[in-house]
């Protein structure tokens, strides 16, 4: 579609075309977070009850017991800021969390100091 001759469809072409890597990038970076934090979990305590749920776009969701949530948000924190591919030349990664009993009810979430 690149080589069409309307204007729209060759400039959507172009804009998909350089758009796609970065989001396949973000993905991957996405992907090493996720099994980065599900093997802290793991390796932190075996006994936790907190679970990945799913993975939406670029959100990580999980069930967490209220008294579980700062111990997965601390590790989670800690894979995401371990993932630093060579071409971001050092930019770290950006991260929000929130919490709520329900997806519809999320507030923003700070995560306790180590």
């Amino acid at each position: 579609d690149v080589g069409r001759v309307r204007k729209w469809v060759r400039e959507g072409a172009l804009r998909q075309a350089s758009n796609s890597p970065v989001q396949g990038s973000a993905h991957d970076n996405l992907v090493e977070v996720w099994v980065r934090a599900q093997h802290a979990i793991w390796d932190y305590r075996p006994e936790l009850a907190s679970v990945l749920v799913v993975e939406e776009h670029d959100a990580l969701v999980f069930d967490c017991p209220a008294d579980e949530v700062g111990i997965v948000a601390r590790l989670l924190l800690d894979a995401v800021r371990a993932v630093r591919p060579e071409w971001m030349n050092g930019l770290g990664l950006d991260t929000e969390f929130v919490e709520g009993p329900n997806m519809y009810d999320l507030e923003p979430y700070s995560v306790p100091a180590e």
